[in-house]
């Protein structure tokens, strides 16, 4: 069974401004976190996976005590099969990355560092609920290098309130000095029940939407010049240095979501589902020791027109965008015929274009992917 894997780590020393995610405090809980992980892990043994990726996320991991990656990476090893050449990916931030933590991760694996940098500039940072300074995020690439991983990402965010469009340009201007191969330029979205989403509420805080269509533009031109290729909405890399873990994602490939908050997608004679585990630690310890043959909880099976809206959403948020002749193979129907009357007005309009056989978003349609999306949605 090929599957990639994805592993929360949901602990965090603060939780920031605008952050949806699933994460708690560290506050001793992380100590029994791992034999859960462990738990689950070896629950996959008889399935003979063999992944071509690895994704240890949160969270934050390089918050974590000491040791807490090396004992992971032995229980992945002990359970699955790592594909040789796989890409093993850790999140880090930039104030917990030191090099002693860089060098212990290289030597069980580790060879791709995903940095939350997000900004260079101290006072957004602060405005984020951030933990570092802007002169964390060179020291952290560094350590990184030293310990021999070349391949490394930083994700940066922009539109925040109070972020202008001249310090989001020398933000940029400073992390492309870096020369890192890969960089996430995630446009801020606000998110319900943050501390970002009340302070809008409350007009304490406000938004620019047209200051961050400036500061997208700003990113793809200057990224475009200095060798990136934006080879997804918000991602941009160097030739070769795609993400092989999100492109399991974007190309609806199987996956294994491990621990507590994990989603996963996978295939069995039933058809294709996705499951995920609870966003509550009590509950993941509880869905392991109650149901432990019920290794992948929470399922929901899709159904034909669900499966080919994914396939729509997920294939245009690339470059390259949908393969018509994949689409058709798969579901028996051309996409034209499966959406009648909503593709040739996108053409018309300049929002898609047909590059062969495949359909791809224009640059001013993955501005607009979210609107072009309506569009498709139907009996799902």
């Amino acid at each position: 069974m090929e599957a990639s894997l994805y592993i929360h780590v949901p602990f965090c020393t603060h939780k920031c401004a605008y952050c949806s995610f699933f994460s708690v405090p560290r506050d001793g809980g992380e100590r029994s976190y791992l034999p859960l992980l462990v738990r689950e892990l070896s629950g996959l043994e008889d399935l003979g996976v063999e992944a071509p990726t690895l994704y240890i996320g949160g969270g934050t991991p390089s918050c974590m005590e000491a040791g807490f990656v090396e004992g992971l990476m032995a229980a992945v090893r002990q359970s699955v099969r790592l594909r040789s050449g796989a890409e093993v990916t850790c999140e880090a931030n930039p104030e917990t990355f030191t090099p002693a933590l860089a060098e212990r991760w290289a030597l069980v694996g580790v060879n791709r560092i995903s940095l939350g940098a997000q900004s260079l500039e101290d006072g957004v940072l602060a405005a984020m609920g951030r933990g570092h300074r802007g002169a964390d995020v060179p020291r952290a690439v560094e350590a990184a290098r030293k310990a021999g991983i070349e391949n490394i990402s930083l994700d940066l965010i922009y539109g925040y309130p109070g972020q202008t469009l001249a310090g989001w340009e020398e933000t940029l201007k400073g992390i492309l000095e870096l020369d890192v191969p890969h960089l996430s330029c995630y446009a801020l979205t606000v998110e319900e029940g943050t501390p970002l989403a009340r302070g809008l509420a409350l007009g304490t805080l406000a938004l620019e939407e047209e200051s961050q269509a400036d500061m997208g533009d700003l990113a793809v031109s200057m990224l475009h010049e200095a060798g990136y290729r934006r080879y997804e909405i918000s991602n941009f890399a160097k030739p070769g240095q795609e993400s092989r873990h999100n492109t399991v994602y974007w190309e609806r490939k199987p996956y294994l979501g491990i621990g507590a908050g994990a989603h996963g997608y996978l295939w069995e004679k039933g058809g294709w589902f996705r499951y995920f585990h609870a966003n509550d630690l009590g509950a993941y310890r509880e869905e392991l020791e109650t149901a432990p043959e019920k290794r992948f909880p929470n399922r929901g099976y899709l159904s034909r027109a669900e499966r080919m809206f994914e396939a729509v959403m997920l294939s245009t948020r690339m470059a390259r965008g949908l393969d018509r002749t994949a689409f058709c193979r798969e579901f028996g129907i051309r996409v034209e015929d499966a959406y009648p009357g909503v593709i040739q007005p996108l053409l018309e309009g300049n929002l898609l274009m047909e590059r062969g056989e495949y359909l791809a978003l224009t640059p001013r349609g993955m501005d607009l992917q979210n609107g072009i999306l309506m569009k498709f949605m139907r009996d799902c």
